[in-house]
């Protein structure tokens, strides 16, 4: 009799399959176009991560830790945290600490924390923003490609909550977790329900879906969305990748997927290489080194519908790089293009001091400063990608009349690093360099001089030339009338930079000439 009923069970199913058939094809066309429902608002709500770095790692020293976060207008400060994970025994086991915002000009969007670093070894560390939009993650990097990934080796991309499905179907749509990571082959997706196990058919219908799917944001177009699904609807919709458009709700299976349960989890593994065939897909990895992902359930009826159950809120899952680092292992920085700009100026001239730090190893520098005579002043970066090098500037003024010695200071955290020492010249207010015409033609020979000095012009000048030193307070000191190539006598001047205004007529030319 229980071998009778079940045979009927499977012939009712049967004709239901056969009688509407065309109907359920529609039908799961239609639920799993619903799940595209959860892409629609992604528009670019979530928190950006960015320029992710560490300063260099030396043995059992502090270690900062950088990112750039961009929360959105309308959902900044309401929940907004940022967090570091961080590994110190091979991704076994993960620390949690909260970054703080720094402000600081150069800094306004960085958030920073810091860690201990061991006396050897390797340091695995990802980063996660949220506030009330969702997530922002990178996640663990699955070395080994083991299977099925432990809890370890997972991110969170969403904050579920439990009994918040559509009823009335059991607890099995109820999502209450889900979590993506990656290997250098894979991408990896976990979701857990509020059950013990993962149905895929309850008699005599409805039929059950549960899928984690990503989107591209540099895709061709914004039509297709990729899921990762687990199912068994007959012949129609198995477990397996599909490329679902968003718009004509249609689906095409592209690949196959490995799938496991375990109780509440259920385990997704898909090649990544599946993913990027598929020219729909979009380039892999693209600049913005993110994708979008988000995990649905839904619920099939073949007579009377099809609904969505439960989904997430989409998650930015930077799947690019996982950032890690060697303890002791390091390469010093460079800094080139030191300078200030003018080199010359009054007290009220703002001198502009720059720098170009860089950093093979992508570490930020815990100290950059610029130390002019005995101050110390914290520059400022124009971005935080060392590797490509970063300019690091600021402006001051109100130095006093004279000369005045600076040079920059740098440190990757292992390795200081500073520049040749230079000067710039304050002048007094007795001295004005005029606008106009500029002698780029005229030199002094030998500059630093001597006893003397001898005027050289690589064009025809008049014969009457008259030249003023000035010393650095502005007073003048020499004026003297000269011809092109005659002597200057210096012999009775101290040492010292002074300043030379050259009058030539017709018509009259001033310039500032220093002769140190």
């Amino acid at each position: 009799h229980l071998c009778d009923r079940r045979k009927r069970q499977m012939f009712i199913r049967y004709s239901h399959y056969c009688r509407f058939g065309i109907k359920f094809s529609m039908l799961i066309t239609r639920a799993v176009g619903l799940s595209t429902l959860i892409f629609l608002k992604i528009a670019a709500a979530q928190p950006t991560l960015s320029a992710v770095c560490n300063s260099a790692p030396a043995p059992a020293q502090t270690v900062f830790i950088n990112v750039d976060c961009h929360f959105a207008p309308q959902t900044e400060n309401r929940n907004s945290m940022v967090t570091l994970f961080y590994s110190l025994d091979g991704q076994n086991s993960w620390q949690e600490a909260i970054m703080t915002r720094l402000t600081a000009p150069g800094y306004e969007s960085t958030w920073q924390t810091s860690l201990v670093a061991p006396v050897s070894g390797n340091v695995y560390y990802y980063i996660r923003a949220a506030d009330e939009s969702g997530y922002a993650t990178y996640s663990p990097f699955n070395i080994d490609n083991i299977w099925p990934p432990g809890s370890a080796l997972l991110a969170s991309v969403a904050a579920e909550t439990v009994g918040d499905a559509i009823q009335p179907e059991g607890p099995w749509l109820d999502l209450t977790g889900a979590w993506v990571s990656r290997s250098n082959d894979y991408f990896y997706a976990r979701l857990r329900n509020n059950h013990n196990s993962w149905p895929t058919y309850t008699f005599p219908q409805p039929y059950y879906i549960y899928s984690l799917g990503f989107v591209n944001p540099e895709a061709p177009s914004d039509t297709f969305i990729f899921v990762m699904s687990y199912a068994n609807i007959l012949t129609i919709y198995t477990t397996g990748l599909y490329a679902i458009n968003r718009y004509t709700q249609s689906y095409e299976r592209v690949g196959d997927i490995e799938a496991q349960t375990n109780g509440n989890l259920l385990s997704l593994r898909c090649p990544i290489s599946r993913f990027t065939a598929d020219r729909r897909f979009g380039p892999w990895p693209n600049s913005s080194g993110y994708l979008y992902a988000a995990a649905v359930t839904q619920a099939v009826y073949p007579i009377g519908g099809s609904y969505v159950r439960d989904t997430t809120v989409p998650c930015r899952f930077y799947a690019n790089r996982t950032p890690a680092f060697t303890v002791n292992q390091n390469a010093p920085p460079q800094l080139t293009n030191a300078r200030v700009i003018p080199d010359t100026g009054e007290e009220t001239t703002p001198f502009w001091f720059n720098v170009r730090y860089i950093d093979t190893d992508t570490n930020l520098p815990p100290i950059s400063t610029v130390i002019v005579d005995d101050n110390t002043f914290n520059l400022i970066p124009t971005s935080h990608k060392y590797a490509n090098g970063v300019v690091f500037s600021i402006r001051r003024s109100g130095f006093p009349p004279g000369s005045h010695q600076f040079y920059f200071r740098f440190s990757d955290g292992m390795a200081p690093v500073t520049t040749q020492p230079d000067t710039f010249i304050v002048i007094g207010t007795g001295i004005t360099e005029q606008t106009g015409k500029v002698l780029s033609d005229i030199s002094f020979v030998p500059n630093p001089a001597h006893s003397s000095v001898r005027l050289i012009s690589e064009r025809s000048l008049e014969q009457s030339i008259t030249i003023t030193l000035f010393n650095i307070s502005g007073s003048p000191v020499l004026a003297q009338t000269v011809t092109p190539g005659s002597l200057i006598n210096l012999r009775h001047l101290p040492a010292g930079t002074y300043f030379a205004r050259i009058q030539t007529t017709p018509p009259t030319i001033k310039r500032l000439v220093r002769l140190p």
